[in-house]
């Protein structure tokens, strides 16, 4: 499923939450939601719980188009019947989930890429991102309980660099909810939107 953004939500977005199984889907004034295939949508809104005091920090996913290996969570995400039990997290804010070895790519930009190697791809925030020149940025993960949280904290579109995005990806093993949770946004000088999106196996987005 996917959906386009054509510009960021209002100058202060202060939490969005997209639900699947709830699978959550973003940020934007009229935005109309897709169902992906087995998985209903709920919106709705909250309270940001960033986790930049707990998690552990992920310094490199603060390098332009890099990504981390995430190895060994428990419990692992049943998607379709599959159970993930690691994760790529890329700076472009999206996030692949896979079982057993994979070979992280080296410096990919876009999402549409990771379609090929055949693994779910969950995007909250996919497009050019960077770290912030406004702001600190810096990037996170925890388990808590049995959900997995992954948080992009203080990025910006790369092109104009003065964004302060704040979103996460939240996984729960033991419901199989995913979330894409949405906390503060103020939108900065640049024009390009990003896209909302997830796949689970297909190479494309449209067959899910």
């Amino acid at each position: 499923m996917k959906q386009n953004f054509r510009s960021l939500a209002t100058s202060k977005l202060n939490l969005l939450i997209i639900s699947y199984l709830s699978l959550m889907l973003l940020c934007q004034q009229n935005a109309n939601a897709q169902t992906a295939s087995k998985y209903p949508i709920n919106i709705s809104s909250g309270t940001y719980n960033s986790i930049s005091g707990t998690g552990l920090s992920l310094p490199d996913i603060l390098i332009n188009d890099s990504c981390v290996n995430i190895s060994g969570l428990s419990p692992g995400i049943v998607l379709n019947g599959v159970t993930y039990t690691n994760a790529v997290m890329h700076n472009n804010g999206y996030l692949l989930l896979y079982s057993g070895s994979f070979t992280l790519p080296i410096r990919y930009y876009d999402a549409n890429i990771f379609l090929n190697f055949g693994n779910p791809v969950l995007s909250p925030f996919s497009m050019d991102l960077d770290t912030s020149t406004i702001a600190s940025s810096a990037a996170f993960y925890q388990t808590i309980g049995t959900e997995h949280i992954f948080e992009w904290k203080n990025f910006s579109r790369r092109l104009n660099r003065d964004d302060i995005l704040n979103f996460q990806i939240r996984l729960n093993g033991a419901t199989g909810e995913i979330k894409f949770v949405y906390g503060i946004c103020n939108q900065g000088s640049g024009t390009e939107y990003p896209f909302v999106a997830w796949k689970t196996t297909s190479n494309t987005w449209a067959t899910d």
